[in-house]
């Protein structure tokens, strides 16, 4: 529930709770004589003041003068809850106090404690002691804190505690349901840790926090990685850093022993590759992280080895094989960034017209390199010989214009329902059998399924490795890629972290039908772990928006994570182009962007 303004009630609206007395101490130190009472305060109107230039202090909480009175209780704590929006270090509260009702003196400290599940909960900081005297003028008042107090993005409970003496000290505050958190505590024990049990009342008091934003710091600096010669790709690893980074910026640099580093024009993106200029110097990477504070001090990574300049290649393009997270070139252990589409349309119209236009304008027009394919089982298993001509087709377009091509499981008839669940046996035989009719064409590759679905990971782990086994078997002495799906209609390939299937050189392939904020979850967590990944279906649907695909675009690019978009043909739903060839807007255009800026290697 929200309140007006966006205020956010969170624990404020939990039953009221009796008050309890009697915290127990959480440090012992000597006080004098004088009441205890502490105060915490929930998100208002006024509570969140938009940042300004970098270097000035921020606020979070209510920083007006609220329209009503109060005089504080002794012994006592009472808080509300401000959301604090970037990541910073406090160093003090503001109370508006007035003289109450009794003369005298009334100490008190300002606290912050934690958000749990919309309640106040670990103690995270204690200001210095103030005691104000009922001879004060009315006004604002600082509890400074001894050192800052830093804390990450999120929702925390700000107040102070007061002493023993009661009605001294007054404070202002305005009419928000259920906006203050209290309980008693002893002012001599400490302010308790956890807060306890609390009860809630209306009122929001004139408190709030001060801070310095926290700009990203660096722990350790990025990586590079790929080989060091002219047009072969350079990947830049994230380094870490402190204070959540919400993006990053590069540019990479020329560097030699004589002129130092200089940038290299246009070279602002987490890939490059190198150009006939580089060849005899090294390469850096500088990295800068930024979140709604700012941006950090940039961070750069050690040279390569020095650029060596472009080696002939033998096979056209080169086999593919995986080390580590990469899909590499075989033989030299250059990472391979693949970028294309699906093209479906034989399936459909029982012949190869449309595919001898668009493979070449997918490589010449798009900048693409990949090809995914959904092919029928019933078909190759029988030998039916105009669809193996089709599948020909496929392979020749593709070899002669430098894209690799992926054959993927998808049905058992051709442009059939997708009934099974996960590849059955008619899958694993049509799959031996092109693996066998295409050895020795390093283009090719093969994915098990498109889209297993209603099954768990450890149930197909073992089904994979016997496909992966039979594949192998005819496809020797040759060593083509692998690709295995993910569950959840090919979303999910977290099983593989805990369990990943027992084979070399394979890779995990993902369709990210789902909210950008589950990017993580189904695929990121797998990368992150140091697997291989493929993204090989993507388009908009009810699951996917097109702001979810800018998402993803970005999300693989930051990480050199390849894919293929669906679907290349005008007969697909949602097509990526237009009969004329021309892409469709805004879907079509927004991943031909992307594939024409990002830097591409066909290995040839």
């Amino acid at each position: 529930m929200r309140l007006r303004n966006g205020h956010r009630a969170g624990g404020c609206l939990r039953a009221l709770r009796a008050l309890f007395v009697g915290v127990g101490p959480r440090r012992a130190r000597p006080r004098a004589p004088l009441g205890v009472f502490i105060a915490v305060v929930c998100l208002s109107a006024s509570a969140a003041l938009a940042p300004r230039a970098h270097g000035e202090s921020l606020t979070f909480g209510k920083t007006s003068v609220g329209g009503s009175k109060e005089v504080f209780a002794a012994e006592r704590k009472r808080v509300s809850e401000y959301s604090l929006p970037a990541p910073g270090a406090v160093s003090q509260l503001s109370i508006y106090l007035e003289p109450g009702s009794s003369s005298g003196q009334q100490v008190m400290e300002g606290v912050i404690y934690g958000d749990s599940n919309g309640a106040p909960g670990a103690l995270l900081g204690v200001s210095s002691p103030y005691t104000y005297a009922s001879t004060q003028p009315a006004g604002w008042y600082k509890l400074l804190f001894p050192a800052a107090v830093g804390l990450s993005a999120g929702n925390y409970w700000i107040g102070v505690i007061t002493g023993a003496s009661w009605w001294v000290a007054g404070y202002r505050f305005d009419s928000a349901t259920s906006a203050k958190a209290y309980n008693q505590n002893r002012f001599a024990a400490g302010p308790s840790d956890p807060f306890g049990p609390f009860a809630t009342d209306n009122q929001q008091m004139s408190l709030y926090a001060t801070y310095a934003p926290a700009l990203p710091e660096n722990l350790s600096p990025p990586l590079i990685y790929g080989t060091p010669q002219q047009q072969h790709l350079q990947v830049e690893r994230h380094g870490s850093w402190t204070n959540e980074p919400t993006s990053f910026a590069y540019q990479w640099l020329q560097c030699d022993a004589l002129s130092g580093c200089l940038p290299i024009a246009g070279a602002t993106s987490s890939l490059y590759v190198p150009v006939a200029g580089d060849v005899g110097h090294t390469l850096r990477v500088q990295e800068t992280a930024s979140n709604a504070a700012g941006a950090g001090a940039p961070a750069v990574s050690a040279p390569t080895a020095t650029v060596l300049p472009l080696a002939p290649t033998t096979t056209c393009p080169r086999w593919l094989q995986v080390s580590g997270s990469q899909i590499v070139a075989a033989g030299t252990n250059q990472p391979v960034l693949l970028r294309g589409a699906n093209i479906m349309e034989a399936e459909w119209r029982n012949n190869v017209e449309w595919e001898s236009k668009a493979i070449p304008s997918l490589a010449s027009n798009w900048g693409g390199n990949l090809v995914v394919h959904g092919f029928a089982s019933s078909p190759v298993n029988a030998g039916d010989a105009n669809y193996l001509h089709w599948l020909d087709e496929y392979v020749a377009l593709t070899a002669a214009s430098h894209e690799y091509l992926i054959f993927s499981w998808r049905s058992d008839e051709q442009n059939g329902p997708q009934v099974a669940k996960y590849p059955d046996a008619s899958a694993e035989s049509a799959l031996a059998t092109l693996a066998a009719r295409y050895r020795g064409d390093s283009h090719v590759m093969f994915e098990l399924m498109v889209e297993p679905h209603e099954v768990a990971w450890s149930t197909v782990v073992p089904i994979y490795e016997r496909m992966i086994d039979a594949i192998r078997r005819a496809a020797a002495p040759y060593n083509p890629l692998i690709l295995v799906p993910g569950v959840e209609w090919g979303k999910d390939i977290s099983g593989a972290i805990s369990e990943p299937v027992k084979r070399s050189d394979i890779a995990y392939t993902s369709h990210p039908y789902t909210n950008s904020l589950y990017f993580p979850q189904y695929f990121g967590s797998a990368y992150d772990a140091g697997l291989p990944v493929l993204i090989t279906e993507f388009a908009p649907t009810e699951y996917l928006s097109l702001a979810g695909i800018e998402i993803l675009l970005a999300y693989t690019r930051e990480r050199g994570i390849g894919w293929a978009a669906w679907g290349f043909e005008p007969d697909a739903h949602p097509p990526l182009i237009e009969s004329s060839l021309n892409p469709t807007n805004p879907f079509g255009a927004t991943v031909r962007t992307a594939m024409l800026t990002t830097p591409q290697i066909s290995g040839c």
